[in-house]
């Protein structure tokens, strides 16, 4: 038989709620924008190396700001914010350094060139001057290859009058790609017009010259023009002849009237 509850009797004790751990006194949350800044430095290496090595300053901001605030112990990440900044400052001078170095090689190594095509001595010493730049097996198979860039240059002066001695070269802040890329709608002087060849890239550099009636597009072709070309870059240097140069030609833009 079941007993009645007692009226007197205290009611029952509510059940225990069950407790969680709270986190320690020193647990700080990680910083999203340490993580963000490390996340950028690595995904924009390769558009820095590509050319646009500013991109590189957008991480490094982020983790020089970000690491005063973790210095301050108010987050966790401060080696996401450290390494963020050496990996974009590192990666952006380096980029900077190469696209530099190598904008100032094009451009010395064109002024060479041209100063040799333009200048006032006899043939044959300019001759003789544009043969320590061809290399040897484009001499071999043309032996006249530096008669024809005389040629070709003479025949650029006569329709645009002489060279201003300057170069038009690309900002420092989109690297030398475009140095590199042969541009479009572009067509040869005194050779009916015709189209540059479909050279790779680093197979020839492109710069644009002014002369006094227009400007006028050179293309300096490492040896043949060949998908190894680009290794005659490290043949290259800014203030000596160096026997690389295959072929000199000079374009107009198509759109262009002639003068």
């Amino acid at each position: 038989m079941n007993e009645l509850p007692n009226p007197s009797a205290p009611p029952p004790e509510p059940a225990a709620t069950p407790e969680h751990p709270a986190p320690p006194s020193t647990w700080k949350p990680l910083s999203g924008w340490a993580l963000t800044a490390f996340v950028l430095s690595l995904v924009l290496i390769v558009v820095a190396l590509y050319g646009y090595w500013i991109v590189e300053a957008l991480p490094l901001a982020i983790g020089i700001i970000t690491l005063k605030k973790v210095k301050r112990g108010e987050k966790r990440g401060r080696l996401f914010a450290l390494w963020a900044i050496i990996i974009a400052f590192g990666v952006g001078s380096c980029s900077y350094m190469i696209h530099s170095g190598s904008r100032g090689i094009f451009s010395k190594t064109a002024e060479s060139l041209m100063s040799v095509l333009s200048s006032q001595s006899p043939t044959e010493q300019k001759a003789e001057s544009l043969r320590a730049w061809a290399w040897p097996k484009a001499l071999e198979k043309d032996p006249k290859l530096p008669t024809t860039w005389m040629d070709r240059y003479a025949g650029v002066v006569a329709k645009y009058g002489p060279w201003l001695e300057r170069f038009d070269l690309p900002s420092l802040w989109s690297g030398m790609r475009s140095m590199l890329m042969t541009p479009a709608d572009v067509v040869e002087i005194g050779s009916d017009d015709v189209k540059p060849p479909a050279w790779p890239p680093w197979a020839a550099f492109w710069v644009k010259a002014p002369f006094e009636k227009g400007m006028v597009y050179v293309a300096v072709v490492f040896q043949d023009g060949g998908q190894d070309a680009g290794m005659a870059l490290k043949e290259l240097k800014p203030k000596e002849e160096s026997a690389i140069i295959g072929d000199v030609r000079f374009y107009r833009a198509k759109a262009e009237k002639l003068p």
